[in-house]
């Protein structure tokens, strides 16, 4: 739009044994491909002890019973061309969520139905992954699942100062001396070479 803000638009056919989604646009645009429902934070690196919260998120409006029929273009609809806004995200309805579940080590505290709050453990061996997983309610067979991916770094932080400058720091692995350099790599393997 105009002012910035994206729209959704709705499929124009959707072809269940093709497994397609079809769309019909009057003019050339900027396209991308979003989140309906999403965990916020979907990744997070903590360190051994520390709290997160994670939250099941919403970025239309969720007055429709289904998340998984596609939004389909309807003239006299909400759906009609050019499309629908996408919202600030606001906490997805307890009516469309089925259970939370934690994969790998911590704990969950399920005080809330749409927000957990996972708790890493107090001590892991270099670095540990756990996903804090939510179970999305269907009207057909099969699991739904958001993850959120807790990455904690027990030892394998790296602190950097570049020309007495406060630290950063970032998730690393454990450094890798080459003469007079210095090899990082964080979990994404975005190698950086440091000159000691």
């Amino acid at each position: 739009m105009d002012d910035g803000v994206w729209k959704f638009v709705g499929a124009a056919a959707v072809n269940t044994a093709a497994k397609t989604v079809s769309f019909k646009s009057t003019h050339f645009s900027d396209w991308s491909l979003m989140n309906r429902i999403s965990l916020s934070p979907y990744q997070a690196n903590l360190e051994t002890g520390e709290k997160k919260t994670i939250q099941a998120l919403i970025f239309t409006e969720a007055d429709w019973d289904n998340l998984f029929i596609p939004l389909v273009n309807n003239p006299n609809g909400p759906y009609n061309e050019p499309g629908y806004p996408v919202g600030h995200p606001a906490p997805l309805p307890s009516k469309f969520i089925k259970s939370w579940e934690l994969t790998g080590p911590g704990s969950l505290n399920k005080s809330h139905q749409q927000s957990v709050e996972y708790q890493a453990p107090a001590s892991v061996n270099g670095t540990a992954t756990a996903n804090v997983i939510l179970e999305l309610k269907a009207p057909v067979s099969g699991r739904f699942l958001l993850t959120s991916a807790m990455n904690i770094m027990g030892d394998g932080w790296i602190e950097l100062s570049i020309n007495n400058s406060a630290p950063v720091r970032f998730p690393a692995s454990p450094v890798v001396k080459m003469g007079s350099r210095y090899i990082l790599a964080n979990p994404e393997d975005e190698g950086v070479a440091v000159s000691c």
